[in-house]
């Protein structure tokens, strides 16, 4: 029994400080507006999955609500793994993540199968759909992207958005 407790805090350790970078990068670059999935609950109590920016995140809820008790990327934290509920109806700015045919076809054939059919690299580590999804098609990709580590960014210019790989380095 001893065993299972140190394997468990083992695994959480490795998870936590895996994807440290990854938080770090969404707390530190929040006027840059990276798209983060987050567990909150609808109008019936149901939990559900949405997408926001880090920008919203910070100045709409962490500053008026929790600025004073938490750092950003404690919040953060707290708020991926459910420790702080969001309420959809006290959010102004939020797109719900759907379950279709691509949640299924990640389920059955694995994450390469989603990047190899679904989206090119048009820059070194970074990706774009192949073809238009409908709303729902792309809050699935989005919650399948973010969930491996992506950062991901919506592109103004283009009407689109892009997926960027977290081990990505600019050469300055």
């Amino acid at each position: 029994m001893k065993n299972k407790k140190y394997i468990i805090l083992f695994l959480i350790f490795i998870c936590c400080s895996n994807n440290d970078g990854y938080i770090n990068t969404i707390c530190r670059d929040i006027d840059f507006s990276l798209y983060v999935v987050v567990p909150m609950k609808n109008e019936e109590g149901e939990k559900i999955y949405g997408y926001t920016t880090n920008t919203i995140l910070y100045y709409g809820i962490y500053n008026e609500k929790y600025g004073e008790k938490y750092s950003f990327k404690e919040f953060l934290i707290k708020l991926l793994n459910g420790k702080i509920i969001l309420y959809t109806k006290n959010l102004k700015h939020y797109w719900v993540c759907h379950q279709t045919n691509i949640n299924e076809e990640y389920n059955q054939k694995g994450f390469r199968f989603i990047k190899n059919n679904y989206l090119f690299e048009n820059k070194k580590n970074t990706f774009q759909t192949k073809s238009t999804l409908d709303e729902n098609q792309m809050s699935s990709l989005i919650k399948i992207m973010f969930d491996h580590e992506y950062y991901i960014i919506f592109n103004d210019k283009e009407g689109k958005f892009s997926f960027r790989d977290k081990n990505f380095q600019d050469k300055k």
